[in-house]
């Protein structure tokens, strides 16, 4: 006689096609659209991963090796890109940045030759120096990094 198995009564099917996995309590733990999404209660771990597309994080994202990414993009507070410097002018403050803490480092690239250094970081300002101003207008690029808890 065949054996017949049937779904147990937590496991549904849908027109939709969407393959659902639940765990303890009936609490969903896995979902998969027909489109291919998926989204998981708990922490995904695996040996390699690679994103065809976008990675869309709504938390942090922590690698205990090296990452190789072609783009990062960066949120506004974080960064800056062609900040207008003015001629002869040896600091620029930047101010509405997002750090949250003083725990974070600037690395900042001017469009002149020029030694650049930061001083006076609050959570939301910092102080580049510049040892040689420019003789026009010029611009400076700066990122942070945030230190991780």
């Amino acid at each position: 006689a065949a054996a017949s198995a049937s779904p147990p009564a937590s496991a549904t099917s849908s027109a939709f096609g969407r393959l659902l996995i639940v765990g303890e309590r009936g609490k969903e733990v896995v979902s998969i659209d027909a489109s291919g999404s998926a989204s998981f209660a708990g922490s995904v771990k695996a040996g390699s991963f690679e994103t065809l597309g976008n990675l869309d994080a709504g938390g942090d994202i922590t690698a205990s090796g090296s990452a190789s990414l072609r783009r990062l993009l960066l949120s506004s507070g974080v960064s800056g890109v062609n900040v207008p410097v003015p001629a002869g002018s040896h600091e620029l403050l930047v101010a509405n940045v997002d750090a949250g803490s003083t725990q974070y480092a600037v690395s900042a690239v001017p469009s002149w030759e020029t030694p650049v250094w930061v001083s006076d970081k609050t959570s939301s300002t910092f102080l580049l120096h510049f040892g040689i101003p420019p003789v026009s207008t010029a611009s400076a690029d700066w990122v942070i990094m945030l230190q991780h808890p």
